[in-house]
């Protein structure tokens, strides 16, 4: 992830990024950020993953007898925490 005044990457799991709270500090500038999840990413990207997990994850996993409902809950975390993004705080 890139900070949106500096540009200067932050690790998704830098201390600076999951600290408590709302807002966060960018640890190059000191900047508040915060963040965001990105819609546009979000919105185009959904439905593809839908029909990815019912035709290919989904015959697999009745296969192995594992309940659908999990492997839906660890694709959309991750997919999410992929949509995030940093906006600053005005």
């Amino acid at each position: 992830m890139k900070c949106p005044v500096c540009e200067n990457n932050i690790s998704f799991f830098s201390k600076a990024l999951n600290e408590w709270g709302k807002y966060k500090t960018c640890p190059h500038c000191k900047t508040k950020i915060e963040v965001a999840i990105n819609l546009k990413f979000l919105a185009l990207g959904i439905i593809p993953l839908i029909f990815i997990f019912i035709f290919t994850f989904s015959p697999l996993v009745s296969e192995f007898g594992m309940f659908s409902s999990v492997l839906i809950g660890i694709i959309t975390g991750i997919f999410i925490s992929f949509s995030l993004k940093l906006e600053k705080k005005d």
